[in-house]
């Protein structure tokens, strides 16, 4: 009787320990993928319209007006998030082992505008018209 008592209770321990390991190694604090939020910002203040993009992939989010922003999925070390705003410089953003928020500050783009002036008349002008 007493080996079928030791024998049970024994099962159950080891039942138990195996759930417990089971249960730390599915902790969040142990897991790799975090989700990942922010606000994008320029020199001006926060930016709405901005692109945040997971680069390699397909998957963005736009920030809101305030320029907030949260990652539509679990982002992983090392991953590289792409910001984009028109008329402002990209920045990139590698996530680390503890990055849960993001802020980015976009540079001002310079913006360079080629003209030309037509010093010559054209052809056309040139041309007598015909009757």
């Amino acid at each position: 009787m007493k080996s079928n008592f030791k024998s049970g209770l024994l099962k159950s321990l080891s039942f138990m320990g195996l759930c417990l390991m089971l249960s730390l190694f599915a902790n969040p604090v142990f897991a790799q993928a975090r989700t990942v939020s922010g606000v994008v910002s320029s020199t001006d203040g926060p930016l709405e319209g901005a692109t945040v993009i997971l680069k390699g992939s397909l998957d963005y989010v736009i920030t809101d007006e305030d320029g907030k922003f949260e990652f539509p999925r679990e982002l992983n070390k090392d991953d590289v998030l792409l910001i984009t705003a028109l008329g402002l410089e990209d920045a990139e953003v590698v996530i680390e082992a503890d990055t849960n928020f993001i802020s980015p500050i976009l540079a001002d783009d310079p913006v360079v505008i080629i003209a030309a002036l037509r010093t010559e008349p054209s052809k056309k002008s040139q041309q007598p018209e015909q009757q």
